[in-house]
């Protein structure tokens, strides 16, 4: 761990999805296999939707960068397609591919609330045993885990913190100032990358300012993304130590990147 200080949360914090998920060297898994999985989780994931596959994106060694300048390595697309599996509320997703497999949390309602890490990662690590084990069922070799990946992402709605007349200060103090011409705010889009040595990996930050699918209303969407890898020798076991590294990380950006008036307006607690 990074250090033994207190994690901050906050109370409505502006969270809308989580993602927790692994990718993994190529198994020969066909959309048969994937739906005799289906049929064991069907009771609590009754729908299914098949998908175009995710490409496989594996950071490079820290410290190397690729000529299109993202330490990234992007493979060949697999042939196989990917199985999506939603729960009745829709707030739960799981998604399985040959060489990857994410759980999801998604905010659905304006009621719904963030359920806490422990619960995601909980929700993550249950349903990854089970396909371990529907995989040795199967007599399938044991996935080889070449990357670990977690996601937040986090909606912050005009008119909380921010609004096209207060400017984005706020909530970015490190932007906003600077992101005025003739007292009017323009569109955001911009990226940030942080080496990670805790995790192995980086730290992926993406800002992005536009409109709420569902209602059209203007918003501004945060998203951070830890990838990375366990340490040499390790096996499965230590993934939970992992996403706890990484939610630090993640934690430590939010709070860096965004400014304590909006902490403030999202309950900060330690």
């Amino acid at each position: 761990m990074r250090n033994n200080l207190p994690i901050v949360t906050f109370r409505t914090p502006p969270v809308v999805e989580v993602v927790c998920g692994v990718q993994f060297d190529p198994l020969p898994l066909s959309m048969a296999h994937l739906g005799l999985f289906w049929h064991q989780l069907k009771s609590a994931f009754p729908s299914a939707q098949d998908a175009m596959p995710l490409l496989p994106v594996i950071e490079s060694p820290q410290g190397t960068i690729s000529q299109g300048g993202d330490a990234l390595e992007i493979q060949i697309l697999p042939d196989s397609r990917r199985l999506m599996l939603t729960d009745a509320k829709r707030q739960h997703l799981i998604q399985i591919q040959n060489n990857r497999f994410h759980h999801n949390w998604r905010k659905q309602g304006e009621s719904d609330t963030y359920p806490r890490f422990h619960e995601v990662l909980s929700g993550f690590l249950g349903r990854w045993g089970e396909f371990e084990s529907f995989l040795r069922d199967e007599e399938l070799p044991n996935p080889h885990i070449v990357q670990c990946e977690m996601t937040y992402v986090n909606h912050i709605m005009a008119g909380t913190v921010w609004s096209k007349e207060l400017g984005i200060d706020a909530l970015f103090p490190w932007l906003g100032p600077r992101m005025r011409l003739k007292d009017d705010m323009p569109e955001i889009e911009c990226a940030l990358h942080f080496p990670m040595s805790e995790s192995r990996g980086r730290l992926h930050a993406t800002v992005k300012t536009g409109r709420r699918v569902s209602d059209k209303l203007p918003v501004v969407v945060l998203d951070l993304t830890v990838r990375g890898a366990l340490e040499s020798g390790q096996d499965h076991s230590a993934l939970g130590e992992w996403f706890a590294v990484a939610r630090e990380c993640i934690i430590d950006a939010f709070v860096k990147l965004t400014g304590p008036k909006a902490h403030a307006a999202w309950g900060i607690e330690t």
